[in-house]
């Protein structure tokens, strides 16, 4: 296949879309969510004998990677992803097959871009956020085609804003590049999610760990099934004791990603990653990226002086007294 593409031939080819027309029609609703990702294998429209791309698995293909370039015109190859059963769409044809192409589209362009930046966030099911600088007129107007494909794309979706509201973030735009910048600063400082949980929930979550152990401890009575009963009712216990009304569960582990881009000298506001990327044009290679090594999140655990208290159900997270998070918090205020 031919290099660095742009992907606005992306669209399911249509002979596979025929195949396809059978699966838009059905006589039942289906929830489509907005955060769930089907993927794809990329095929050659053999049919139209030009170099186009099918996402459709009726197409039949043994491609599974193509090659592209990095910022520095290396080779570099970039891997399919993996193909999955396309979901069912009841509604126009038109808005199904886009739907279908659009899932498609940004998944390759996370892919191919993250493949050439300075900078991208690395998860376990692949990697997002990319920062990448854009360094010849070739790789601009790459960037530029496939951002129109997006926008067609999007266009089409937002006739269905019930399924595909404009305000999601999934369906957010591409973000047009940035101009004038001379420095990219990346940092990642730990992030936490907090959430407030009431006592009479802190307790039926307990109780039933409490009925669970129970259960093992009358069928198998194993040493740890044992300790572990007497461990959750003595927390059950303590819990229906305690007056405290709201507790607040403190889940750590997260990485925050912020960029600050520099022009003239001068920092600009904290700004987030978006999920499809960040582009910088730098056609006279002046502008450098400097990125701040990533903190470990379990320092965010040993920092914060608030004591939890035990209770066996969090598996992700810590338990604490609200009460006692507004105490700290009021005397922080008066330092």
């Amino acid at each position: 296949m031919s290099n660095s593409k742009p992907l606005k031939n992306s669209a399911i080819c249509e002979a596979c879309a025929a195949k396809l027309s059978d699966s838009f029609k059905v006589d039942y609703p289906i929830e489509l969510h907005i955060h769930h990702h089907h993927h794809y294998d990329g095929y050659d429209n053999a049919e139209k004998g030009r170099n186009e791309k099918c996402y459709s698995p009726h197409h039949n293909s043994s491609v599974k990677s193509y090659e592209s370039k990095d910022n520095n015109g290396k080779k570099i190859k970039i891997d399919r992803v993996k193909e999955k059963k396309l979901p069912s769409y009841p509604g126009d044809n038109n808005i199904a097959k886009a739907y279908f192409e659009f899932e498609a589209f940004r998944l390759e362009f996370i892919k191919k871009w993250c493949a050439r930046a300075s900078f991208k966030e690395s998860r376990k099911d692949g990697d997002i956020r990319p920062v990448v600088l854009l360094r010849t007129n070739k790789t601009l107007n790459e960037l530029k085609a496939d951002i129109d494909t997006d926008k067609r794309l999007l266009a089409i979706l937002a006739e269905d804003p019930e399924r595909f509201s404009p305000k999601a973030t999934k369906f957010r735009p591409i973000a047009d590049p940035f101009k004038g910048v001379t420095k990219v600063s990346v940092s990642q400082p730990t992030a936490i999610n907090s959430r407030t949980k009431s006592k009479t929930k802190v307790l039926r979550a307990l109780g039933r760990l409490v009925d669970r152990l129970d259960h093992t401890v009358l069928t198998t009575s194993t040493p740890y099934s044992i300790d572990a009963l007497a461990i959750a009712s003595k927390e059950y216990q303590s819990i229906k004791d305690d007056p405290e009304e709201t507790y607040r569960v403190r889940t750590y582990g997260y990485t925050d990603t912020c960029v600050y881009l520099a022009q003239n000298g001068s920092t600009q506001v904290k700004l987030r990653i978006p999920l499809t990327g960040m582009f910088i044009l730098d056609l006279d290679g002046i502008c450098i990226v400097v990125i701040q090594d990533k903190l470990d999140p379990k320092l965010a655990i040993k920092s914060y002086p608030v004591s939890p208290i035990n209770y066996s159900t969090t598996s992700k997270g810590l338990l604490y007294r609200q009460s006692d998070i507004d105490a700290y918090n009021k005397l922080k205020k008066l330092k």
